[in-house]
């Protein structure tokens, strides 16, 4: 009897559409709010990118991986930059 090969994987549609999220995110976080941090003393971006916030986990591939690093690195590159003018003490991570 011939076995079948089985594999945990499932298949991922839509890597256009994912990429393109990716970028409205980065376009909606890009510009921080400096009022809002001056009242609040925080903000934060989250990255809610499906499927890698779904109950089963997920490894990107890691073009994918590489992407959403490229993005977040710009999105902090403009905070940092966007804070240094203020001229006060802060606190930036990703």
């Amino acid at each position: 009897m011939k076995e079948f090969y089985h594999s945990e994987k499932k298949k991922i549609r839509g890597w256009k559409r994912h990429k393109r999220k990716i970028e409205r995110w980065k376009q909606n976080v890009i510009d921080i709010d400096m009022n809002y941090i001056r009242e609040h003393q925080r903000d934060y971006a989250k990255l809610w990118i499906h499927p890698f916030y779904s109950l089963v986990r997920r490894n990107p591939p890691n073009w994918y991986n590489r992407l959403l690093l490229n993005e977040m690195i710009d999105v902090y590159l403009n905070w940092y930059e966007k804070m240094t003018m203020e001229n006060e003490n802060f606190y930036l991570k990703i």
